[in-house]
């Protein structure tokens, strides 16, 4: 699972979202909150960052990433490819800078107005709409899906990752709307019976939470021992994994088909999204062993 063939890096670097969407896995604090201390240390974290320029991918969440003041000053100074998890609830003009890969911008229907997102999102560049369904709310969801793909974004449709719950219907209604985000590991995901070799942890793959901790993964529920980014201490080797993990390196948040990386490339260059087969995706599924 190498996206667009990089090292990956996950950074969360703060709670606080001007949203507080019902259904976020993150805990949103309001804007006024003080800085996470990810903010507050730009010096330090340019500093850790530097050992990883080149070939690395940096996906910054949150919270809400465009609330981050030194965002553009990172993306500027570091040859790194930059993708960015956004409301979208703004469009400052750093966010055409190159080095930013993707844009995958959330549309959520409790805080915005569908009219509104189509004319933010058609403004960006190399910008992937994420529609997610509920159940009980499937059609509603299709509905939003269908109008930003008439309006020319591509539109991603992204069931939650609960599995129960949902119309018969939707899920054969799924095949008739097929996206990168169709099987979504939490959504397809069952018990592992067999450990992993997993390289969540080592420099080639981890993630930063707000305080500048360095955890392998979303899923760790554990202090961290990889230290921090004052401080780090990460893994030489891939270990075993015995979990059954959901966590982001399993589809990249969620952005699978996560090692199709002609798809991605080709989108990032031309703008053009090929959207997978069913065949193309039970296939990748069945590789990926998620099932």
């Amino acid at each position: 699972m190498k996206l667009l063939n990089t090292n990956h890096i996950c950074i969360y670097y703060s709670q606080r979202c001007n949203y507080n969407c019902t259904y976020c896995i993150n805990l949103a604090t309001p804007v006024t909150d003080p800085p996470s201390r990810v903010e507050e240390s730009t010096e330090y974290l340019e500093r850790f960052l530097k050992r990883f320029e080149g070939k690395t991918t940096i996906a910054v969440s949150g919270g809400e990433p465009l609330l981050w003041k030194d965002l553009p000053i990172l993306v500027d100074k570091f040859d790194l490819f930059w993708i960015l998890y956004t409301n979208l609830h703004k469009i400052p003009e750093w966010l055409s800078h190159p080095r930013i890969r993707l844009v995958i911008a959330a549309y959520h229907p409790e805080h915005t107005d569908i009219h509104r997102f189509i004319q933010r999102a058609s403004r960006v560049d190399r910008l992937v709409a994420k529609v997610m369904a509920f159940p009980g709310k499937e059609e509603e969801a299709t509905i939003f899906h269908t109008a930003l793909q008439e309006a020319g974004i591509v539109a991603h449709l992204a069931p939650s990752e609960y599995p129960r719950g949902w119309s018969p219907e939707f899920i054969t209604q799924l095949h008739d709307h097929p996206t990168s985000l169709l099987y979504n590991s939490r959504f397809y995901s069952k018990d592992a019976y067999y450990a992993r070799v997993c390289p969540a942890g080592t420099d080639r793959m981890f993630q930063i939470t707000p305080t500048g901790a360095i955890e392998p993964c979303s899923e760790w529920a554990q202090p961290s021992y990889l230290g921090t980014i004052f401080a780090p201490r990460l893994h030489k080797k891939p270990v075993l994994c015995g979990k059954s993990c959901y966590c982001e390196w399993h589809s990249f948040n969620e952005a699978t088909l996560a090692n199709e990386n002609g798809r991605w490339q080709t989108f990032i260059d031309t703008g053009h999204w090929h959207n997978p087969t069913s065949e193309e995706l039970d296939n990748y599924v069945e590789a990926m062993q998620w099932n």
